[in-house]
């Protein structure tokens, strides 16, 4: 069965239709009007390139806001990141006694420290207890608790060491600086000679066994490589108890006889 082939649409006529110059409001709107000889062609026309304009200001804007988004959040992450770092790796900012790295064998560091000042306490007790009794004694001294009343700013490390039946805890004092006398009697200034030490550092807690292997640890390599020691080993903390224990900088020192 044939079907009926359709009469050939003619288009001829479209070739008579008026171009289409459109102009724009000073706003970005279309301003075209709807030529009579046009009819709705011309209408189809106009309206398909208003409604793209629409779209595509809308996806612009949709664009800009998630740009404008994107980067308040990176900001907002940067900020974050840099406290946290502050935070946990308060040592970084803090000063540190002034001392040059003579050799390094093996785990060992053998240091020469200058000079310096500290302020010191004793404590009785187990090592836990001193090391936190001393440092909050310390820790008032430097935030006003002086004839001054004045502060002082914080240092690295805090250090402990045993003494008689007790254990001595010190913080270095800023380079240069005479500090003003304790208003507690418990906390004393004192001045350190020049001395070498061997050093030995770890990471982790510092809880009294943790250090007192290490301590042992430290001894041991000392004799190992024909260094004499000297008095008793120490601790020395660069960081608050608030820091993780994997990036905490611990070490154990022991004066060597020059």
């Amino acid at each position: 069965m044939n079907l009926p082939v359709p009469p050939p649409v003619d288009l001829s006529g479209l070739a008579s239709l008026p171009s289409l110059d459109l102009p724009h409001k000073n706003d970005g709107s279309l301003a075209v009007p709807v030529a009579a000889g046009g009819g709705a062609l011309s209408l189809a026309i106009v309206a398909g390139l208003s409604a793209w304009r629409i779209v595509s200001l809308g996806a612009e804007r949709r664009r800009a806001a998630s740009r404008r988004n994107n980067l308040l959040i990176a900001a907002g992450a940067g900020i974050l990141a840099a406290g946290l770092v502050r935070w946990q790796l308060q040592r970084l900012t803090n000063e540190e006694p002034e001392h040059e790295v003579e050799q390094r064998l093996g785990n060992l560091e053998i240091r020469r420290y200058s000079p310096l000042r500290i302020a010191r306490t004793t404590v009785g007790g187990t090592w836990d207890y001193a090391l936190n009794e001393g440092f909050e004694r310390l820790a008032h001294f430097i935030f006003g608790g002086n004839a001054a009343k004045s502060k002082i700013e914080m240092t690295s490390p805090v250090t402990s060491t045993q003494d008689g039946d007790g254990h001595s805890v010190a913080f270095m004092m800023p380079k240069g600086e005479l500090p003003p006398a304790p208003d507690d009697a418990r906390v004393e200034i004192d001045h350190l000679p020049s001395r070498r030490l061997a050093v030995l550092r770890f990471n982790g807690r510092y809880n009294g066994e943790h250090v007192a292997a290490k301590k042992r640890e430290l001894l041991t390599a000392v004799a190992a490589n024909g260094l004499q020691p000297v008095g008793e080993p120490s601790f020395a903390g660069y960081d608050p108890p608030s820091t993780l224990p994997l990036l905490r900088r611990n070490e154990v020192w022991v004066e060597l006889a020059n």
